[in-house]
Parts: C-alpha cells; sequence; structure tokens
C-alpha cells in the first residue's frame, strides 16, 4: 500500500459512524474504503529461532466513506449478515415456528472480545486499495510506508 491515504479517527458519533481527519484535500472520495489499525505494532518473532520477522497491525474494522469535506470524511460500517432470530431452532418454543431472517449491519465496538480492539479517536486509519472486495485482515508494515 504504497501511494495510500493515511490518517485517524477524529471522533466516534454512533454505533455505525465516525469521522476522520481526512478528506477531499487528500484524495478522500465517496465509496472508498478505509480500515481502523491499532495505534501499536505487533513484532512477530520466529517461533524456532526468536529472528524478528516483521510487524503487523491486526485490522479492527473496515469503513466506507459515505460523505466528504475539504478535509474530513465521514465512515459508515458496511459489513452485514443474515441471521435467524425466527423459529427452527434448537429450543422447543421455537422447534415449530417459521424462521425469521434479519440482517444485522456491523457496529462500531460491538462483538469485540478484546479490549484493545476498542475504537477511539486517534486509531490509525489507511485506504484499502481495491476496495470492500480486498480488506485483508492484516496489514504488514512494510505494506503500510
Amino acid at each position: 500500500m504504497s501511494n495510500s491515504i493515511s490518517g485517524k479517527v477524529v471522533r466516534i458519533l454512533s454505533e455505525r459512524e465516525m469521522l476522520i481527519n481526512k478528506g477531499e484535500e487528500d484524495g478522500v472520495d465517496l465509496d472508498f474504503v478505509f480500515v481502523v489499525l491499532p495505534k501499536e505494532i505487533e513484532v512477530i518473532e520466529d517461533p524456532d529461532t526468536g529472528e524478528k520477522l516483521g510487524g503487523m497491525r491486526k485490522v479492527k474494522l473496515p469503513l466506507r466513506v459515505v460523505k466528504v469535506s475539504a478535509r474530513m470524511a465521514l465512515l459508515r460500517t458496511y459489513r452485514s449478515e443474515t441471521v435467524n432470530v425466527g423459529g427452527s431452532g434448537v429450543a422447543i418454543s421455537q422447534l415449530f415456528s417459521s424462521p425469521k431472517w434479519e440482517k444485522r449491519v456491523e457496529r462500531i465496538n460491538s462483538g469485540v472480545d478484546f479490549e484493545d480492539d476498542d475504537i477511539e479517536p486517534g486509531d490509525p486509519v489507511i485506504l484499502v486499495e481495491g476496495g470492500a472486495a480486498e480488506v485483508p485482515s492484516v496489514l504488514f508494515v512494510d505494506e503500510e510506508n
């Protein structure tokens, strides 16, 4: 990700929206996808030799640009899953009920397993080149430079 746009989370507005400190002046446009990263780089060592192999940052969450001004952008979560919240489940009370499918959209700081994964102002963000289809689970430090 050599010529990528990188910035920081400025403010979390809701469970689905946040502002970043990059906008049109920095080349940000509608539908760009950014990922939120942890502030710290995790150093990876070879388990046999202890040699440092490099660094990485685990992606916290991808978000899509939905509004842009000159110097900031509004990002919103976009990934969703369809879940059955109705019948045909394991519980006897649901056994004879019809399934009820519901679309749930990913939210900021929800379903997070570790406190380190919470998103807060100051967290780095970086543009994902290739868009939503290319969101990696980790970024190597070399990819960020």
